[in-house]
């Protein structure tokens, strides 16, 4: 055989060799991250999609107690796992605070009001509740309330609100 054949046949052999150490070394690596990772995930819990809460500035909570112008809340913890934020809060009812019951309306009443928008729909379209003012002393425990806020307070044990809306 002449130089140039031998020299041929070396690198063939040496690119076949490298080649396959890589392609079988790697298979290898990879199968070995599958497992790991299949092991990782067995060990978490199942948290299903995350919902990420950025800022808390309107959410619904439960009335736990009512003392003159505070009202101890109860609301659900965060949706995010690896967030936590206090569950049990205080409400102050200020005097820029409005406070409102929620009340479904006849649906008599509400189907007129349909109609007559249908005829003329300008402005907002009717709703099927009212808003009446109340006091903080008709709020009674187990109460649904929907609260609103100027400002964030995700992490707040104590806040004022805006609006405090029985549900």
């Amino acid at each position: 055989m002449n130089k140039q054949a031998i020299i041929l046949v070396i690198v063939i052999s040496l690119a076949v060799g490298f080649g396959g150490g890589w392609y079988f070394g790697s298979r290898d690596t990879a199968r070995e991250y599958q497992v790991k990772m299949e092991s990782i995930r067995a060990k978490l819990p199942d948290v299903g999609s995350v919902r990420r809460v950025e800022e808390l500035k309107a959410f619904n909570a439960n009335v736990v107690s009512v003392e003159g112008n505070v009202i101890k809340i109860t609301m659900p913890p965060s949706p995010d796992p690896f967030e936590e934020w206090p569950t049990e809060r205080e409400v102050v009812v200020g005097e820029k605070t409005t406070l409102l019951r929620r009340i479904v309306k006849d649906p008599k009443v509400y189907a007129e009001e349909q109609a007559a928008f249908a005829q003329n729909p300008v402005g907002e379209p009717p709703q099927p509740y009212k808003d009446e003012p109340i006091e903080v002393d008709e709020l009674a425990p187990g109460t649904t309330l929907g609260i609103e806020t100027a400002r964030d307070v995700k992490f707040e044990k104590r806040f004022e609100a805006v609006v405090i809306r029985a549900l």
